[in-house]
């Protein structure tokens, strides 16, 4: 976790990043460029991963405060509404709720899945998941999407064909073997 020094009000305590359920407000720290419109303790309206909640604002950031986010160049937080990326004790029992953590989750690893599946598997892992949500908006880093998709189509559209081929040369393996082995028995009499 990279360090945030506050000029005004307090920095975010390790209770500020642990969600409750019912939780309705979040505490914020505010870009030095706001210090001039707001104060310590105001409520901001905010609307976080489609949630409404009401922001606290319990500080002020240090002019020319920057963060470096993943592989992005340093950002700066004069002009910026910094949240605690939350954790959650357990999964709520609400749906709405329970729909807000999964979004949280999601936000918090920026969308990115890590599996110990192969992109074949993965991608009929996929491809169920979007017949039952609709969630059809996605990619797997490393793989050639359109090849696998296509062979994964063609695959599901030629089972049947496959399976007969399969069978007919099961069938030729076993009649070659009983003709060779009909030959050998007429050869040794």
């Amino acid at each position: 976790m990279q360090k945030i020094t506050t000029t005004a009000g307090r920095n975010f305590t390790t209770q500020d990043f642990i969600f409750q359920n019912e939780q309705e407000s979040l505490p914020v720290l505010l870009g030095s460029a706001f210090i001039k419109y707001y104060q310590v303790g105001d409520i901001l309206e905010i609307d976080y991963l489609a949630k409404p909640f009401k922001g606290k604002v319990i500080g002020f950031i240090k002019p020319n405060t920057s963060l470096a986010i993943g592989n992005e160049e340093e950002i700066y937080l004069d002009k910026q509404i910094i949240l605690p990326m939350v954790n959650f004790e357990k999964v709520a029992e609400d749906e709405t709720v329970r729909d807000f953590q999964k979004k949280q989750l999601l936000h918090a690893v920026n969308g990115n899945i890590v599996t110990e599946l192969s992109n074949d598997s993965f991608t009929t892992y996929m491809k169920d998941v979007n017949q039952q949500t609709g969630f059809a908006d996605y990619s797997i880093i490393g793989a050639n999407m359109h090849a696998t998709n296509y062979l994964s189509d063609l695959i599901g559209e030629n089972q049947v064909y496959m399976l007969i081929v399969g069978i007919v040369a099961s069938f030729l393996a076993a009649l070659s073997i009983y003709f060779v082995l009909v030959s050998k028995v007429k050869m040794s009499f």
